[in-house]
């Protein structure tokens, strides 16, 4: 069996940098304890370093608790002054959960690109590159484990949803001429070739099945 390397995610590595900047704040402390156990005053370059490391973790930990109240709905944030670990368990578990929802919407806005087709050749030749890199993805999705080790943060997923569901909203809006349509066709063309935003707004397109 084929061993599945995940990427660590932000969050992982937030509290893996809180971690690193605690033990310096610890080892700072610990430098001017055993100075003053010795019966000596800790010198200005150890009293600075330590201000300097326990600032550095303030800022820290800061930065994860408005993380945590950006990201998570009041109701099931942590409670104010919960610990750093505890603010990132909160967000980690929120996101799983946001993972698990937009893999699956994920694959169904994929399937409905994958069923794109057009009744003129050249243009189902244009499309087919995209129609396999759709498949492709809807394939590795279908794969817990290899969605979990690819799709680590919602902006994985938030890069594959923006070019096909752009396609596809600008392949049912029904009026093209309007400004939603033509803001929509210009869209289609940071993604796509002019050409295939022309087979769209000259209905050579449409969804097999649908």
């Amino acid at each position: 069996m084929a061993i599945i390397w995940k990427r660590m995610t932000k969050e992982e590595k937030l509290l893996e940098e809180f971690d690193t900047r605690t033990k310096k704040a610890t080892s700072d402390l610990q430098k001017i304890q055993d100075v003053l156990i010795n019966g000596h005053v800790p010198g200005k370059n150890a009293i600075d370093a330590f201000h300097g490391s326990l600032n550095a973790l303030r800022d820290q930990y800061n930065d994860i608790s408005a993380m945590a109240k950006d990201k998570i709905p009041e109701t099931e944030r942590p409670p104010e002054g919960s610990t750093a670990k505890e603010y990132v368990t909160a967000l980690i578990s929120y996101k799983e959960n946001e993972l698990a929802r937009l893999r699956e919407k994920t694959i169904s806005v994929l399937d409905r690109f994958s069923r794109v087709t057009s009744n003129d050749s050249a243009y189902n030749f244009f499309i087919g590159a995209y129609k396999q890199e759709a498949t492709d993805t809807r394939i590795l999705l279908k794969d817990p484990e290899e969605a979990a080790s690819q799709f680590v943060d919602i902006e994985d997923y938030e890069k594959v949803l923006a070019p096909v569901e752009t396609f596809l909203k600008a392949l049912e809006c029904e009026d093209l001429d309007s400004e939603e349509g033509i803001r929509l066709l210009d869209k289609v063309c940071e993604y796509y070739t002019v050409t295939i935003a022309g087979g769209i707004m000259n209905d050579k397109y449409y969804i097999y099945g649908a």
